[in-house]
C-alpha cells in the first residue's frame, strides 16, 4: 500500500471517528475499502493515526462575533454573487455552509455583513466559525463554513434498512395507484435490500430510494433530498426537447463552444444512444405519471462533479463533434457571464399577470394557485379589467398547482350557474378483519389483494351572488407542466357543456392529496393517495393528463424565435367567436 494510499485511509478514519461512525469492524473495512482481516493485522494505520497531524492541514479557525440588520447575507463564492443569501436560522445545526472544495484548491467565500465584509478561503475539511447577531434585538446565530470534497458515507445499515422498509410499508397501503403497477411491489421491495446494503455513500443510497419510489410512475410520489447539492453541478448548457430529440438552445461562451453549436442535436452522452442513455440513467430516476413529462422534468447535464460530462452532438451543418465538459456551471459562473442562442429569463413571473392581446382580447395567466389568499386577491384585483374583455385567454402553462380552493374560485367565474361540481375520488381501505376473511371469502379478496377502494362521490361547490361572471368566449391554454391542483381544475371544467376550448400541450397527468413522510435529516418522501375522478363520467384521472381539444406543439424554431404558436392559434380561434 503506497504512503498516499495509508494517508486517504488516515483521513477517512479520522471523518468516521469524528462523526462516531466507525461501526463494527466488517462496516469499518468496507468504508475505508480493506479487508476486514486488515482491520485487525494492519498496525500501520494505528500508527499512522498517531502522526495524523504531521500530514493533514486542515484548519479550524474562530473569526469572532459580527452583527447584522438583516438574517439575509449576501454571499460570492469565486466570481459569482448570490443576492438573496445565505438566510440564517435560529437553529444551530441550520447554519452550517458546506462549501465544495476541489483537492489543492482553495474556494474564495465572501459574506457582506453590515459593516464587515468577511472574505476567507476555504479547503477541504477546513471548518471556520464566527458568531452573527441580528438584528436590534441581537438574536444570536452560530456559522459555520465547512470545506467538503468527499461525499459523505454515514448512515448505518440499519437506517438504511429501516427507512426503506418504511417507504415500502407506507406505498403497500396507502399509495392509490397500486392496483395500476405492473409488478409485484413485495418483490421489488425485496430486491432493493440488498442493493441499499451494499451502497458505498448515502448519496448512492438515497439515489436508489429515488429510483425505488419513481418505479411506481406517478408525480405525486416520490423522494426528495437536498443535502448532496454541494457536490452536484451542471454543465451551462440548456437542451430541449422538440419531437422527442434534445437539441441545444443556449449556452455560456466560456466553455469552449463557439456560436456555431446552437441548434446541435445531442446524438449520444457517455457513448451511449441519448435515447438509451435516458432511458437506463437518468428516466428510472424521475416520478412521473406520463411520458412527457419525463422530457420535461429531466436535466441531463446535472450530476457528480467527480463526474465528466460527455456528449456527441450533430451540429445543423451535419458535422458531429465529440465534446467533454466539467459539471461545473455553478462553481465557474460569474456575474458578467455571456450567452449563445436563446435569451432565458430566470426571473419568477407573476401569480397573475394580464395584458392586452388587442382591443378586445384579454391575455389573463394565472401561473400557480399558491398561496391561495394572495392568487385569490390577485384574480380579484383583475375582476374589473377582465370585465371589459370580449374574449378571455386563461394561460395555466405554467401552472404547477397549489391549492384546490383557488381552482374552484377560477372556475365560478367561468360557471353560468348558481353551483359547480367537483370531482369525486377513489381512496383505498385498509381494513385488517377483512383482510383477513380475504384469505377464504371471495367478498372479501380485495382487501386481501391490496386492491380494496371506496369512493368519495363529487362535492357541490355553491357560488356567492356577489361573485362576477365571466362567459365572454374563452380558451385554456395548457402544457406540460400543467400539474396537480390545476389539473383539478381542467378535470372540474372537462366535461362541463359549452365549456372553454383546451388549447396547447398534454398536461402533466398527477394530482390527489400527497402523505408526506419524513426520512433523515432535510429529507422526505411524499405518495399520491387520492385518484381523482371526473364529476359527471365518474371516470378515474390517471397517468394521462388532459388532451388539449387543439393540440398545438412548439417546433425548435418557434421556440428560438419567441414564437408562441399556442398563443396565437388561442387568438385565431378567439376572433372567429365574435
Amino acid at each position: 500500500m503506497s504512503f498516499i494510499n495509508y494517508t486517504y485511509k488516515i483521513e477517512r478514519i479520522d471523518q468516521l471517528i469524528r462523526l462516531k461512525n466507525t461501526g463494527e469492524p466488517e462496516d469499518l473495512a468496507r468504508k475505508i475499502k480493506i479487508t476486514e482481516r486488515s482491520v485487525y493485522r494492519t498496525k500501520v494505520l494505528i500508527a499512522c493515526m498517531l502522526l495524523f497531524p504531521l500530514f493533514i492541514q486542515a484548519q479550524v479557525k474562530d473569526l469572532g462575533v459580527f452583527k447584522s440588520k438583516t438574517e439575509d447575507i449576501p454571499y460570492c463564492v469565486n466570481q459569482y454573487w448570490y443576492p438573496y443569501g445565505f438566510t440564517l436560522s435560529d437553529e444551530e445545526k441550520d447554519n452550517q455552509f458546506h462549501l465544495y472544495c476541489r483537492p489543492n484548491q482553495k474556494t474564495k467565500l465572501i459574506m457582506v455583513l453590515n459593516k464587515d465584509t468577511l472574505k476567507m478561503e476555504v479547503s477541504n475539511r477546513d471548518t471556520i466559525r464566527f458568531t452573527i447577531l441580528v438584528g436590534k434585538k441581537k438574536d444570536t446565530a452560530y456559522m459555520e463554513i465547512i470545506g467538503v470534497y468527499d461525499i459523505p458515507d454515514i448512515i448505518s445499515k440499519e437506517d438504511k434498512l429501516y427507512h426503506l422498509s418504511r417507504l415500502w410499508s407506507e406505498a403497500k397501503y396507502n399509495f392509490v395507484n397500486l392496483d395500476k403497477i405492473t409488478f409485484d411491489w413485495d418483490s421489488l421491495y425485496y430486491a432493493y435490500i440488498s442493493k441499499v446494503l451494499a451502497t458505498q455513500n448515502d448519496y448512492d443510497y438515497y439515489r436508489l430510494l429515488e429510483r425505488f419510489y419513481a418505479s411506481l410512475g406517478d408525480g405525486h410520489t416520490q423522494v426528495k433530498y437536498y443535502s448532496f447539492y454541494v457536490f452536484l453541478d451542471y454543465v451551462p448548457v440548456n437542451i430541449e426537447f422538440f419531437n422527442n430529440k434534445p437539441y441545444i438552445t443556449t449556452y455560456t461562451n466560456n466553455i469552449g463552444m463557439d456560436s456555431s453549436f446552437v441548434g446541435a442535436e445531442i446524438i449520444e452522452i457517455a457513448n451511449m444512444p441519448v435515447n438509451q442513455y435516458l432511458e437506463d440513467s437518468l428516466y428510472p430516476f424521475i416520478s412521473a405519471s406520463t411520458r412527457h413529462i419525463l422530457q420535461r422534468r429531466v436535466s441531463l447535464t446535472y450530476g457528480l462533479k467527480t463526474i465528466p460530462f460527455v456528449m456527441k452532438v450533430k451540429k445543423q451543418d451535419g458535422s458531429m463533434v465529440d465534446l467533454t465538459f466539467q459539471r461545473n456551471g455553478e462553481e465557474t459562473r460569474t456575474n458578467q457571464d455571456l450567452n449563445y442562442g436563446k435569451v432565458i429569463s430566470y426571473s419568477m413571473p407573476e401569480r397573475v399577470e394580464t395584458k392586452w392581446m388587442n382591443d378586445s382580447i384579454l391575455y389573463l395567466a394565472v401561473n400557480t394557485f399558491y398561496p391561495e389568499e394572495k392568487v385569490i386577491n390577485a384574480l380579484i384585483e383583475s375582476e374589473k379589467e377582465i370585465s371589459k374583455a370580449k374574449g378571455l385567454i386563461i394561460d395555466i402553462r405554467e401552472n404547477g398547482g397549489g391549492s384546490t380552493t383557488v381552482a374552484w374560485h377560477l372556475q365560478s367565474y367561468l360557471t353560468q350557474g348558481n353551483y359547480f361540481l367537483t370531482f369525486g375520488s377513489q381512496i383505498r381501505i385498509n381494513d385488517g378483519v377483512k383482510r383477513a376473511n380475504g384469505n377464504w371469502i371471495e367478498e372479501y379478496e380485495d382487501f386481501l389483494k391490496d386492491r380494496a377502494y371506496r369512493f368519495e362521490e363529487t362535492d357541490t361547490v355553491w357560488i356567492p351572488e356577489t361573485m362576477p361572471r365571466f362567459l365572454m368566449p374563452a380558451v385554456v391554454l395548457i402544457g406540460n407542466s400543467t400539474f396537480s391542483a390545476a389539473e383539478d381544475f381542467l378535470v372540474n371544467l372537462y366535461e362541463v357543456p359549452n365549456r372553454p376550448l383546451f388549447i396547447g400541450e398534454p398536461t402533466g397527468g398527477s394530482t390527489g392529496s400527497p402523505l408526506v413522510i419524513g426520512l433523515m435529516d432535510d429529507s422526505w418522501a411524499r405518495i399520491c393517495t387520492r385518484r381523482i375522478c371526473f364529476p359527471y363520467s365518474k371516470k378515474p384521472f390517471v397517468n394521462e393528463g388532459i388532451q388539449p381539444d387543439i393540440l398545438v406543439m412548439p417546433t425548435y424554431d418557434d421556440y428560438m424565435n419567441d414564437k408562441d404558436v399556442v398563443l396565437e392559434k388561442a387568438i385565431e380561434y378567439l376572433k372567429t367567436r365574435k
